[in-house]
């Protein structure tokens, strides 16, 4: 099963959406007719970098494909995530756009 993956379909966290590559993930092993009670068996396919080593480092395939997702989407896309967004985003200036780009015009 791991074949029909490619390596772009996979989540690392990088600038991707996790629902996104889960709605890949279901649509691959629907056409392969995997039921959902099976997803937790080929459930690591789709993970790699960081989030798979946050899947094995917490022992997730210990769970519930349920219980694996909802860890997995609250670690990197929950309340620290948005917080951790929310103060980058706060701490951007005008002044310091200006600063980044001294080679283009203000406007």
């Amino acid at each position: 099963m791991t074949k029909i993956y490619t390596d772009s379909q996979k989540y690392n966290r990088v600038n991707e959406s996790f629902n996104f590559k889960l709605a890949i993930f279901k649509d691959i092993y629907k056409k392969a007719s995997l039921q959902p009670d099976s997803y937790m068996i080929v459930f690591p396919t789709i993970l790699k970098g960081l989030v798979q080593d946050y899947y094995y480092n917490c022992t997730l395939l210990t769970r519930i494909y349920l219980k694996a997702y909802t860890y997995i989407q609250n670690f990197f896309k929950g309340p620290e995530f948005y917080r951790k967004n929310f103060i980058k985003w706060n701490t951007i200036t005008l002044q310091g756009i200006i600063n980044a780009n001294t080679n283009k015009p203000i406007y």
